[in-house]
């Protein structure tokens, strides 16, 4: 009847009110829950971002890693790695080092080709039955791979075990991938940090070992009568690998030493310090130079590789008759400019020390006249480089020395100190270390 329909009409409109009413409500109680989980997600990523914050011990931070993981998400699989830049280039050759962090129950070393194909994801991956292209990760027993950007690369990777119960959900992936972040900046901030420590510890033992060489070289120079003597050493790094002495043998007599050890830094200086130890206990058993030479040259070959040598200089100059007796071992020729202004090189001598054992070494001698200027210099005078990349070369230290040979023994210095710089551009801007040793005949 009409009356019968009206009721029935009435009834659906008042069921439909009250369904939509019903819905309505389960949608407010869905987005009540689904902002509870998000606040409490906040919340509990806020606090461990202060645990995070709170250290830089790298197993703490791995502990709290997995102690998240387990407690929000009940996963007990977990590998976090990172992908770092590092100076030289890693075995790939692409610059960068991969180290697993933590890799929580995972059995056995994670191979490096399977490293280096998880880092080449560039979104995430969740893996089920019916995913794709993904065996390699389910073979390992991962249901989850968070690739973490930073500045467009990929920087570090968070895999997880499938969960006790049910499959990740969108929610969850979203505060996983935070987790993941504020993992990476804590973890990469404690090996930042472990690098901080290591190079301050370096520094410290280079000025240390900085200091204990510049106490090897004399405090001041010996003085003999009629000759001006002055040293000029920068080293191109904290320690040298160039050796300059100056010994007085007794009223009458100097040694004059030069040397130049191949490399540069702490083995080379280490190298130096062995040098002049085996100079300085022979130097007082008064044997003949050349034999001097000879005991050093073996005590070089014995004590170091076949990749180390030393090209080296030393003579002993006797005031009474201005003589200067002296053995080249394949060192730069020091130049003796004569008052008149020509040029002679003191080349006589052999091969440089630490090639061959037993090698026999001759003697030169030259006597020095009022007004003759002897320049001992290591490679690092004449290989100074211009910005253009152009060495100061030999003749142009040659053309400074005749310039200034009137000059007294610091002033001659000083010169070629001052053109070297103006040819680098910078005293600081030394690709070797920089000897040199002036003596000036006054008398």
């Amino acid at each position: 009847t009409k009356h019968e329909l009206e009721f029935v009409k009435s009834l659906v409109n008042m069921s439909s009110s009250a369904i939509n009413n019903s819905m309505v409500v389960e949608e407010l109680r869905d987005t009540n829950r689904s902002l509870d989980d998000k606040i409490q997600q906040l919340n509990t990523l806020f606090d461990i971002s202060k645990e995070f914050n709170a250290t830089v011990d790298r197993d703490r931070l791995v502990k709290l890693l997995s102690f998240a993981l387990m407690g929000q998400m009940m996963v007990r699989k977990h590998l976090f790695v990172l992908r770092r830049k590092v100076e030289e280039e890693s075995e790939k050759g692409d610059g960068y080092d991969i180290q697993v962090v933590s890799a929580a129950g995972a059995s056995g070393d994670v191979p490096e080709d399977f490293l280096q194909q998880l880092c080449a994801i560039e979104a995430n991956i969740v893996i089920d039955d019916t995913s794709e292209n993904s065996h390699w990760l389910k073979d390992r027993g991962y249901a989850l791979a968070l690739p973490i950007k930073h500045q467009g690369e990929t920087c570090g990777m968070l895999c997880l075990g499938p969960k006790l119960k049910g499959a990740y959900r969108p929610g969850e992936i979203e505060f996983l991938t935070a987790l993941a972040n504020l993992a990476f900046v804590s973890i990469q901030n404690s090996f930042l940090v472990d690098e901080q420590i290591e190079k301050e510890r370096l520094e410290e033992e280079m000025r240390l070992a900085r200091v204990i060489q510049e106490g090897l070289q004399p405090s001041e120079l010996p003085t003999a009568p009629g000759i001006e003597i002055a040293m000029l050493a920068l080293p191109s790094r904290h320690v040298a690998g160039d050796y300059t002495d100056v010994i007085r043998l007794d009223d009458d007599r100097l040694l004059l030493a030069i040397g130049d050890v191949t490399g540069k830094g702490m083995p080379a200086s280490l190298l130096m310090s062995n040098l002049q130890a085996a100079l300085r206990t022979l130097v007082p058993l008064e044997i003949p130079l050349a034999e001097i030479t000879g005991h050093i040259n073996r005590v070089i070959c014995d004590n170091t590789g076949f990749d180390k040598f030393i090209t080296y200089f030393h003579g002993i100059y006797t005031a009474d008759d201005h003589s200067f007796r002296y053995v080249n071992a394949g060192h730069n020729p020091p130049m003796l400019i004569h008052a008149d202004g020509e040029m002679e090189e003191l080349e006589a001598g052999g091969l440089l020390l630490g090639v061959m054992r037993g090698m026999p070494y001759e003697r030169g001698d030259v006597f020095l006249k009022t007004g003759d200027v002897l320049a001992m210099f290591t490679d690092g005078v004449t290989e100074a480089m211009s910005s253009e990349e152009v060495e100061f070369e030999e003749f142009r230290l040659e053309a400074v020395l005749r310039e200034h040979r009137h000059l007294d023994a610091q002033g001659v210095l000083d010169a070629v100190r001052s053109a070297i710089i103006a040819w680098t551009g910078s005293a600081t801007a030394l690709s070797d270390d920089l000897t040199m040793l002036v003596v000036k005949v006054v008398s």
